[in-house]
């Protein structure tokens, strides 16, 4: 016959004991892990609005690596956007800053996602179509740039023009003369 060291109380009070010891260390891991990604979460929206910041007040979109940059989306509690950190208003802004309710999305990223205002994606959705459409007017003007200096070099075989260039590109107020980009919306050229 084997002898019973603790009784079945006893034996239950343990384990409870060392279920709550357990519970309370496992909430206290949980709390550090949302703190850290808290944290991240900040960190990763300083630096896209560090980014932002540095090119002006102003959303510039020069080319299509400014369109996919990261950008710091303000969302709701229930993860809606509410807009970009930098226009939603100050209440809203108040509220999300307190919160870490902040997401580092792309644009197209934040068209994917359900938005709390809907005519707040509108605009976004205006000055991205806008954009994309500069862009593509931009280049079909530089590829007829390029096809008219290949039609005219063609014709001269062998031919050069003593003291003449070739004919310039097609001149576009919204490019830059300087670097060739879309206009810099009233800012200097950084190039």
């Amino acid at each position: 016959m084997v002898e019973a060291r603790r009784s079945p109380n006893h034996a239950r009070e343990a384990l409870a004991k060392r279920r709550a010891e357990a519970d309370a260390r496992a909430k206290d891991a949980i709390a550090i892990l949302r703190a850290s990604a808290a944290k991240i979460r900040h960190e990763a929206a300083a630096a896209a609005l560090q980014r932002v910041l540095l090119r002006g007040m102003r959303f510039v979109f020069d080319g299509l690596p400014d369109l996919l940059a990261p950008q710091p989306w303000a969302l709701d509690a229930d993860g809606r956007v509410l807009g970009h950190v930098l226009t939603v208003d100050d209440d809203t802004f108040e509220l999300i800053a307190t919160a870490c309710a902040v997401d580092v999305l792309t644009i197209p990223e934040a068209f994917d996602r359900a938005w709390s205002v809907l005519e707040q994606r509108a605009v976004w959705v205006g000055a991205y179509v806008e954009a994309l459409r500069a862009l593509a007017d931009r280049e079909e003007q530089r590829d007829h740039a390029f096809q008219q200096h290949e039609d005219f070099t063609e014709g001269l075989p062998g031919a050069t023009l003593v003291g003449e260039e070739p004919a310039p590109p097609v001149e576009d107020e919204s490019v830059c003369r300087r670097c060739g980009r879309l206009r810099h919306s009233g800012m200097p050229c950084r190039m």
